[in-house]
């Protein structure tokens, strides 16, 4: 059974980092550094974008298990806009699959890293347009506290998709 829970206005602190012991809903227009982290999940529930993209402003997402965007929730949009860092860090980034629901666009900028393939669309899931570019505003201005991989265990791969 699906339950609901109220949504609340979450201040933003001084250091810029929130942490949520337990499942975070995210969406709105931030216009200060963020970053906020999760012990379990994050879902996006509707468009995450800064008020300029001209702005230094600039949200990272951090969720131990996974970074989800739930299509079948009637607040996320049929073009949905996404700009944020993303990182899942034993799961995936993608959308959630435990109800089927597609959308029409996903404009995502910024950037991702998880456990596994990500974004994928299985014709019930997800968004039917996907398009993807990396915020370079993050290589300036990147969220506060934001993890940084300094051990040279990076691995990069990449796709093309048809």
């Amino acid at each position: 059974s699906l339950s609901h829970t109220v949504a609340t206005n979450v201040p933003i602190p001084a250091c810029g980092a929130i942490y949520f012991s337990g499942t975070v809903y995210v969406s709105g227009t931030y216009s200060c550094a963020l970053t906020l982290c999760s012990s379990t999940n994050i879902y996006i529930v509707n468009n995450l974008a800064p008020a300029s993209m001209n702005s230094q402003a600039t949200c990272g997402l951090v969720a131990v298990d996974n970074v989800l965007i739930p299509t079948w929730f009637a607040s996320v949009p049929q073009n949905m806009t996404l700009v944020a860092a993303l990182m899942a860090q034993t799961g995936v980034v993608q959308p959630d699959t435990t109800y089927s629901g597609m959308k029409g666009t996903l404009s995502f900028d910024g950037s991702e890293s998880s456990n596994g393939m990500t974004w994928m669309s299985d014709g019930s899931h997800g968004f039917s347009q996907r398009t993807y570019s990396y915020d370079q505003r993050l290589d300036l201005y990147p969220p506060p506290d934001y993890p940084v991989i300094h051990d040279g265990s990076l691995r990069i791969g990449t796709w093309v998709e048809q």
